[in-house]
């Protein structure tokens, strides 16, 4: 092969060939940054200059060659020899660290995809939502939902502008072409970085796109995954070998038969409470074994113990402890005026109003003791049926418990329901609404409190220990109550009764109010009814105390996150989908080849998605087996949960049904796999004066002209692609779903 002797300049400055000349056109955000010397009496000839031109070509023919253009000086620092200098040439994207961009894209307000429209319903999908709803409207554009390439026009074109007040004029961008990146949409994307970093995000959003500025200085994103690299082999005609022999290679024996993604779960669990009558003072409730709490998910009441040190069923107890209601009010023993503990049937009468718990069991004649048992009463009354304990076993299999339900939403903003909680409950009325109602409707039509009987009282009765508690119904009415965590460790919620501004009502009482015994306006006219208060704070003699209903039942449904308990078998402590290669090709620039390598497995972080299971009553027992409260069957094969999963569409072949669905979440993972895993062209390959750009595959063009004036283009095919975002794989309704849903584990 005849050498080819090459002369290169800069903005037709000759320049030394005391080192190699080399130039790349290379992909990514980041300049290429090379550095080329001149003498010293041309350093005129490049100073003020705006931009300069690389000019490689062949000797004595000024029409063979290629040229460089839109460069930018940077500086001339010293060069190897007193009369030469170094210059230091960037390209165009030297720039774009010196611009931040701000911009806002596509920003969610609340989502959600389903909700049941009664209690014990299956869950429905939910009709469309406006954008103007789903997102903040200054994120749109004009109204409408950005693109990632509509969104990278965005950037680009704030880039070219600011680049114009250097570069005159700009070379500008080439945006990606094809139909299909047009499609790719963008969910709750906020930028606030400089120019190249801003650019870098946006090609997250872009699968198999990247960025190189070509011979003309101009921006072009071209495709990464459509194996284009095989022409840039066969173009060059005249190969030197000692550069190298690129090859295709096959990687069929390990790419993976199949990808298992794997999901955590998050599962909906109903805990119940069940309270029942007493006859006399100090008697307690039924005792239970912890393992009928863990197997029937039932709750304990439990109170912080406001004494500073208290022995309780043996053991000494300190201030701040979680304890049972019943193992309380027995340690405490008698009150000072009383002959028997204080038992619950007290505490039915001392939560309503003007009952006075502390007068009637603490005589005001003992400072220090009065001081004791202000504090015990004021405990008391704040965590009656208000806090509860989940069972420490179940604790022992649970990462973390959260209040809030998982596909229950609102229809309007699509927001995730809270945590629900059903019971029996009261409610005293304002001054105000109790004479405008008496004066409307009547004496007998008007009432100082109301009760709503919201436990379910006609469905069917599940629990074999005689408590009667039972299922969902149509009828059951969620509390008026915030449902919060006050203790994840220990596994302590709480109600907080919710009280509205208007203060419509005054009180809320937990339980019904006995009717017998239930003061109303009417008995003030009347002169009372033997026996009968006539209102809260007024009993005729030889009446009884207004008191809460008994026996009481409360059901809870939040959400508990599992933990694995070392289990190994698929299916039990994570949710698999195993996704073949068939699965993907729709996602992919080509379909996936022979696939023999081994199953790979994926995990999906449960920041970006998780495995949902709602609570249905009629799956209680698959439920438990899932908390693994209840053994599964011993096979050794999967064990399959999907049907209780409720983000699932069970549609790996094409588009996920459901917008959000683990399929669609489990087939983009598994597309980034085969992607990384596609059979490519590998290894280095060179020719001589040939001027090629960045495809497929290849990463970097590099240009080099050697001290002896033979000049060398060569392509660099890496063995690993690039790692390409998750995201970049997902449908439209997916993205809208996960970015903004999600949360992380509990603090």
């Amino acid at each position: 092969m005849a050498v080819q002797v090459v002369e290169a300049s800069l903005s037709g400055v000759p320049l030394l060939r005391l080192r190699p000349i080399v130039w790349s056109l290379k992909a990514g955000v980041d300049p290429v940054i090379r550095t080329f010397d001149i003498d010293s009496r041309d350093i005129d000839r490049l100073t003020g200059l705006d931009s300069v031109s690389l000019r490689i070509r062949l000797a004595g023919d000024v029409n063979r060659g290629f040229t460089f253009r839109q460069l930018s000086i940077l500086d001339m620092p010293p060069g190897p020899r007193p009369n030469m200098r170094t210059v230091r040439v960037a390209d165009r994207r030297w720039v774009w660290r010196y611009k931040h961009i701000v911009r806002s894209f596509n920003i969610r307000r609340k989502v959600g995809v389903r909700r049941a429209e009664a209690p014990n319903e299956e869950l429905e999908g939910q009709p469309g939502i406006l954008d103007e709803i789903r997102y903040a409207p200054f994120s749109l554009n004009q109204g409408k939902r950005w693109t990632a390439v509509e969104a990278l026009d965005s950037i680009a074109t704030e880039v070219s502008t600011f680049e114009g007040s250097h570069l005159q004029p700009s070379p500008g961008f080439i945006l990606p072409q094809g139909q299909g990146f047009r499609q790719l949409p963008l969910e709750d994307i906020d930028i606030d970085d400089r120019a190249d970093t801003a650019i870098a995000r946006m090609l997250e959003y872009l699968p198999g796109v990247g960025v190189f500025i070509d011979l003309l200085g101009r921006a072009i994103f071209y495709k990464t995954s459509d194996q284009s690299e095989a022409g840039v082999v066969a173009a060059m005609t005249r190969k030197i070998d000692d550069i190298g022999f690129p090859v295709f290679v096959d990687k069929q024996s390990t790419r993976p038969r199949c990808v298992n993604v794997l999901f955590d779960y998050e599962v909906e669990t109903r805990l119940d409470y069940f309270e029942q009558s007493e006859a006399s003072r100090g008697g307690t409730t039924l005792r239970i074994t912890e393992k009928q709490k863990e197997e029937r998910l039932l709750l304990e009441n439990v109170i912080s113990l406001p004494d500073f040190s208290l022995l309780i069923q043996g053991n000494r107890e300190h201030q701040g402890t979680w304890v049972e209601f019943a193992d309380l009010l027995l340690a405490w023993g008698n009150p000072p005026s009383q002959s028997s503990p204080i038992n619950l049937s007290d505490l039915r009468k001392g939560i309503l109003p003007n009952v006075d718990l502390l007068a009637a069991f603490v005589p005001p004649t003992d400072e220090a003791t009065t001081q004791i048992w202000t504090a015990r009463i004021g405990a008391l009354m704040q965590h009656w049926r208000r806090t509860f304990r989940i069972s420490q076993r179940l604790m022992g299999r649970t990462v973390s418990v959260r209040a809030y339900r998982l596909v229950t939403v609102d229809s309007v903003t699509g927001a995730r329901a809270p945590a629900i909680a059903y019971a029996d409950y009261s409610v005293m009325r304002a001054k105000t609404p109790i004479f405008t109602e008496t004066s409307v409707r009547g004496l007998e039509e008007a009432f100082f409190a109301m009760s709503v009987r919201g436990y379910p009282q006609t469905g069917a009765v599940w629990d074999d220990l005689g408590f009667g508690l039972r299922n969902i119904d149509p009828g059951s009415k969620p509390m008026p109550v915030d449902v919060s965590v006050v203790d994840q460790e220990q596994g302590i919620i709480q109600l907080s009764y919710q009280q509205g501004p208007a203060r419509m009502f005054s009180l809320w009482f937990p339980g019904e109010i006995d009717p017998a015994f239930t003061p109303r306006v009417s008995r003030l006219e009347f002169g009372g009814v033997a026996g009968v208060p006539i209102s809260f704070d007024t009993i005729i003699s030889g009446g009884r105390i207004p008191e809460l209903a008994s026996p009481w039942r409360l059901a809870v449904i939040l959400t508990i996150v599992p933990a694995n308990l070392n289990e190994t078998r698929p299916g039990v402590a994570l949710h698999r989908i195993r996704v073949e290669p068939g699965d993907v090709n729709g996602l992919l620039a080509r379909p996936v080849g022979a696939a023999n390598g081994p199953p790979m497995d994926v995990r999906i972080p449960a920041s970006l998605e998780t495995a949902r299971v709602r609570w249905s009553d009629t799956n209680r027992e698959r439920i438990l087996q899932l908390l693994g409260i209840l053994p599964v069957s011993d096979v050794q094969g999967d064990i399959d949960f999907s049907d209780l999963i409720s983000n699932r569409s069970h549609n790996l072949a094409g588009a996920s049904a459901l917008p959000g669905g683990l399929d669609s979440v489990a087939r983009a993972a598994a597309a980034r796999v085969y992607a990384s895993f596609a059979d490519r062209w590998q290894g280095n390959v060179g020719t001589l004066l040939q001027a090629f750009n960045p495809t497929g595959s290849i990463q970097e063009i590099t240009f080099e002209v050697a001290p002896n004036g033979v000049a060398t283009v060569q392509a660099h095919l890496p063995e690993e692609r690039p790692e390409m975002s998750l995201f970049g794989f997902l449908d439209a309704g997916t993205r809208r779903i996960i970015l903004h849903l999600v949360q992380g584990p509990a603090a």
